[in-house]
């Protein structure tokens, strides 16, 4: 019977693990923000549809306040696919241009949403990079996002 039960305990973990990684489960933009404040990452603050800005951390470890413009014409789009969608771009953004320029301090700038009337709505983030003798830099990423908040970089310059 034991031998049993732990078969079925190890698919049943083996099966939770998988739809967690393939993003069945995500948090809600409540459960995101409730496990900032579980972490102590208080002032991590995601933007709603009329927010003129949010708070993210930079690659040197600071929060800073980013601008966010809101020009979705996609009235289907929800506040967790919208929280989703922040969360992967503003990820994806920091990790493209680190990447890419990994001795340049990155700050986050701002975030810009618009379109949505194809079932697909289009985001730029813009990033600043500081080096103190090389001077700085901006880049931008832009993505294509769906109604359920799953990104897809386009390109970044």
């Amino acid at each position: 019977m034991k031998k049993v039960l732990s078969k079925i305990f190890i698919v049943l973990l083996t099966a939770i693990s998988m739809l967690i990684i393939a993003g069945v489960f995500t948090y809600t933009s409540d459960g995101f923000q409730q496990h900032m404040k579980q972490t102590n990452q208080e002032s991590y603050i995601l933007p709603d549809f009329k927010s003129e800005n949010f708070i993210w951390q930079g690659s040197d470890g600071r929060n800073y306040t980013v601008a966010f413009v809101n020009k979705s014409k996609a009235p289907e789009l929800s506040l967790d696919a919208l929280n989703k969608a922040v969360i992967a771009i503003m990820s994806r953004s920091r990790a493209v241009v680190e990447e890419q320029y990994s001795y340049y301090t990155f700050i986050p700038g701002k975030l810009s949403i618009y379109g949505g009337l194809d079932g697909k709505v289009k985001a730029c983030s813009e990033y600043r990079g500081v080096h103190e003798t090389l001077g700085e830099l901006e880049i931008e990423t832009y993505y294509d996002f769906d109604m359920q908040g799953k990104t897809e970089l386009l390109f970044y310059k």
